[in-house]
């Protein structure tokens, strides 16, 4: 029972990621459906099969948009909004976190906090704010008191909410940072993204960073399969976020481990959903 991929057609195509996707799945013996996002609740989803697994791949709008809409499509993607949001995940692997002083504050009162979080929060006249929730509305970004003005304002015209949660904490220097995919709680591939704050995606991952991600997801897990990054800080290595594999970049991490990785949970969900009667059918009250 092979899974059918639902890729997202994006462009450009940045160094061909998705036709070397679609290769990846169909040489796993998958068979693809690739499609452009609509926007309006003009996605059909009717094309696809519900007696079948059917993994999506591509942006945060068709998952917003799949999880608002009634498609019986089994597991489709792995996105609980509570699990991969900071207030949950921080809470499990707190003494691994980058973020070593920080405190969840509703968007709202940022404002008329500015000089208490400047004065707990503050190095070098900046604090780092960032969405609590996965599905983030706006960046997370180091804000010094000058900008701070201009962050609020961009941030609530990009659709952030006073009640929205934040995470403002002191800034912490990363030296490097890797994506890792986490399958079953073990690392399958890796990437490095970035070093010194430069863009530079390299195949492959340190020793400890896998030790690190295996240990805490041996304790806690948002999914099955999930994207964990880490980051080498002064303090060694540390974890930044988790989000969604079915939306997170994938830079150089194998695609081939990812795609094998990602149909044989898909399988599984399929089969112990339906087999109990949790096809989802209704339309989702989250």
């Amino acid at each position: 029972m092979k899974p059918v991929w639902y890729i997202q057609k994006r462009e450009p195509d940045r160094d061909g990621f998705l036709q070397r996707l679609i290769y990846a799945v169909q040489e796993a013996g998958m068979e693809t459906r690739v499609a452009e996002f609509v926007s309006g609740g003009g996605m059909d989803y009717g094309f696809l099969p519900t007696d079948r697994p059917v993994v999506f791949r591509g942006g945060i709008s068709v998952v917003i948009d799949w999880r608002r809409r009634a498609t019986g499509l089994v597991p489709f993607v792995w996105y609980d909004t509570d699990a991969l949001s900071c207030r949950t995940y921080y809470a499990h692997w707190a003494n691994e976190l980058v973020q070593r002083r920080f405190y969840f504050l509703p968007f709202g009162v940022l404002p008329h906090l500015q000089n208490q979080i400047f004065e707990m929060l503050g190095r070098s006249g900046q604090v780092f704010i960032r969405p609590d929730s996965n599905d983030k509305t706006f960046v997370g970004e180091l804000v010094s008191r000058d900008h701070f003005q201009n962050f609020y304002d961009s941030a609530s015209e990009d659709g952030t909410r006073s009640d929205d949660l934040c995470v403002v904490s002191r800034p912490e220097t990363i030296h490097s940072e890797w994506r890792l995919i986490m399958a079953d709680g073990q690392v399958v591939t890796g990437s490095r993204y970035k070093t010194e704050n430069l863009a530079e995606p390299a195949s492959g991952y340190p020793r400890e960073a896998g030790q690190l991600a295996e240990r805490i997801a041996s304790r806690w897990s948002p999914h099955s399969i999930f994207a964990l990054d880490i980051g080498l800080t002064d303090d060694g290595y540390r974890i930044i976020e988790c989000g969604s594999i079915n939306c997170a970049g994938l830079y150089e991490c194998e695609l081939p481990s990812v795609v094998e990785a990602m149909g044989r949970i898909a399988e599984r969900d399929f089969v112990s959903q339906t087999s109990i009667g949790e096809i989802g059918l209704t339309k989702r009250s989250d």
